[in-house]
């Protein structure tokens, strides 16, 4: 599965939205930008998307609630202890906080590996802005932390009028 992400105006990302029903896509907005997502095995819609490839997934993606999307950089033969411990993680927040979705994501051609997470709303997510400051330090006592930076977290939210 991969995950296309295309970035813009919140008039053309809204626009480009509504001209592709056909296709499953997700509109999510911040105050610098709006985020156009399409979530598939095919190619992507879009002609400039950043591509990744969905290592782990949790949950339905929908047109609701809050995405962050936390941006880190790991060794790629820390990847399986990253997942590990990621996935751990996140497993204790789909019982009961209100985590919707959830996806590991490899860049397809940059450095920087994508935490998604998609909450019902502001309150729910608040608490996920730093994960890296979330994992159980526990974890890294029998093996080196796998994460090579901090993770920087960018928050979008489901429009409420998509015109």
């Amino acid at each position: 599965m991969n995950l296309f992400i295309a970035s813009g105006t919140h008039d053309f990302m809204a626009r480009l939205y509504l001209k592709n029903k056909q296709t499953l896509l997700y509109l999510f907005s911040s105050q610098a930008e709006t985020l156009l997502i399409q979530e598939s095995n095919s190619k992507s819609i879009f002609s400039n998307p950043r591509r990744y490839q969905v290592l782990r997934s949790k949950g339905a993606l929908t047109q609701s609630g809050v995405v962050l999307l936390s941006h880190f950089y790991i060794d790629k033969e820390n990847l399986p202890l990253a997942q590990q411990q990621v996935d751990a993680f996140v497993q204790r927040y789909f019982d009961d906080s209100g985590l919707l979705a959830y996806r590991l994501l490899r860049p397809k051609s940059a450095d920087a590996y994508v935490i998604y997470t998609q909450w019902q709303d502001y309150t729910s997510a608040k608490e996920w802005q730093d994960p890296f400051a979330l994992l159980p330090k526990s974890s890294f006592i029998h093996h080196a932390n796998p994460f090579t930076s901090q993770f920087y977290t960018k928050q979008y939210v489901a429009p409420t009028d998509i015109t």
